[in-house]
């Protein structure tokens, strides 16, 4: 239903919401233009959601052709190489860490369970991810047993309403961005299971969990509203989509940008004190440049591993 193309067109959109929620949250100014992109972008952490919800519907089709060794496998070696040298420069760089505690820290995010428990917690979003492909196995197949019993919309909604109050209860062993993610990775897997295994329409699902948006607390608003906007986006032509290259090029390296604005925004522009515009500036300049030295990392690694018999995602 979703084509690569424009997964990677939503995923370049989501990735410069997230650089511009981080742009207006980290330093704040009483600068008329900044207050401008205060208000166009605070809901930027949608973005977030965006990624999840294509991330679980993508795994879906890579749990389905590959085994489970070579499901990991792939997870493995498109995340881990990257991620791990992008955690060594950002804890080598941040004052507040300590040298003796680098290793502890790298430990508890590669595995993902800095998510589970702590207020250690540099960068929640990779180890969130790498939590949902540890459990997204026993998701996929529990949804797909119940997809195919009577009155599965039901016991979808009885799940998901199950699993929202998690988040309001203040769980302090599960961070809360991961657990107000969990409805987008949930209707990225019903998505799927709905149009390719079930062969029913999906719109229905959409609607019915996005209404949930209109009696939402503040810290999940409008969370429900990312997947019906996707599927609803996906029946525009391909070739219309407004600066449809420019979007799609920054889907496609979208890790390679997250992991470079997290040297660019969360360190350097978080802590400069000078001019908000130029720190800015400075800021969005060393994202690029770190983006542009992860993908050269990501792909010199490549080619030193390319005789093991794993398929590049």
């Amino acid at each position: 239903m979703f084509s690569k193309e424009f997964c990677n067109y939503i995923k370049g959109i989501s990735i410069l919401l997230v650089i511009m929620i981080h742009v207006v949250i980290y330093r704040y100014s009483d600068d008329i233009f900044m207050r401008i992109m205060h208000m166009l972008f605070y809901q930027g952490d949608l973005g977030v959601n965006a990624f999840f919800f294509l991330s679980a519907y993508g795994l879906c089709y890579s749990y389905e052709k590959n085994s489970l060794k070579v499901f990991y496998e792939k997870r493995l070696f498109r995340i881990f190489p990257v991620y791990l040298i992008s955690l060594l420069v950002l804890f080598w760089l941040l004052p507040y860490i300590d040298n003796s505690e680098i290793l502890r820290l790298i430990l508890l995010h590669i595995t993902g369970l800095i998510v589970i428990g702590g207020n250690e917690i540099v960068e929640w979003f990779i180890p969130a991810l790498l939590l949902l492909y540890i459990i997204f196995p026993i998701l996929y197949c529990l949804l797909s047993w119940v997809s195919r019993r009577k009155c599965s919309m039901w016991i979808y909604t009885m799940i998901l309403a199950g699993c929202i109050p998690l988040f309001y209860m203040g769980l302090v062993h599960v961070h809360p961005f991961f657990l107000g993610r969990f409805s987008a990775i949930f209707m990225g897997i019903i998505c799927y299971i709905q149009w390719k295994i079930v062969k029913e329409k999906v719109l229905l699902v959409f609607i019915i969990y996005a209404s949930l948006s209109l009696v939402s607390f503040q810290d999940c608003k409008f969370f429900f509203l990312v997947p019906l906007i996707i599927y609803s986006m996906s029946f525009l032509k391909y070739e219309t989509l407004l600066l449809r290259d420019c979007f799609t090029y920054m889907g496609k390296y979208s890790l390679e940008i997250y992991l470079g604005q997290n040297i660019g925004l969360f360190w350097y522009y978080s802590n400069a004190g000078g001019n908000v515009w130029i720190d800015l500036l400075v800021g969005l300049m060393i994202s690029a440049i770190s983006a542009v030295l992860f993908y050269n990392i990501q792909k010199y690694f490549w080619m030193l591993v390319k005789l093991i018999p794993v398929n590049k995602r």
